[in-house]
């Protein structure tokens, strides 16, 4: 074969190889301009999941710290709560307005308002204890109830109030 037409070859070759480069950069960006607004999607839901696990310790925590109170300093004793009872007394589920005494995150970080929290009591037969149900979720249409496609949090505890001495 002449140097010539070793050239032409070389042309021809590098223009297939060409095409063939572009074709599969089409076909890994069209197939990741599928995946790319899930992967967003999941990105963003891990995100609330995780601040939601936070704000659940941090209930956690509330909750047992108001169990621990004197009686004379809480608004209501326990013995007065019944089933399906708020917490809060306001009736306040955001979890940025909730009246509690520790802020939740530091700095200038703030909670969204769809962040919600739900801390009822049950079985409240007892004077001196209760079944606790707390609730956390992501509220993402503002409407304080826990929807199938809204991510959320539960726990339960039994909580005891600190006797008055």
């Amino acid at each position: 074969m002449s140097p010539k037409n070793n050239r032409r070859h070389d042309r021809g070759s590098l223009f297939l190889e060409a095409i063939f480069a572009l074709g599969l950069l089409l076909l890994i960006t069209a197939s990741l301009g599928t995946v790319y607004p899930q992967l967003i999607q999941s990105l963003a839901k891990a995100e609330r999941y995780s601040k939601l696990v936070q704000i659940a310790e941090y209930t956690g925590s509330y909750l047992f710290r108001w169990a621990d109170f004197s009686p004379a300093s809480k608004a209501l004793l326990l013995k007065n709560y019944r089933d399906g009872s708020e917490l809060e007394l306001s009736e306040e589920t955001r979890v940025n307005r909730l009246l509690w005494a520790d802020p939740l995150v530091s700095g200038s970080e703030a909670i969204p308002d769809e962040y919600k929290a739900s801390i009822q009591f049950w079985e409240t037969t007892h004077s001196d204890r209760a079944v606790v149900n707390v609730r956390i979720w992501y509220d993402k249409n503002l409407d304080n109830a826990i929807d199938p496609s809204e991510i959320s949090l539960s726990f339960s505890t039994v909580v005891t109030e600190k006797l008055a001495l």
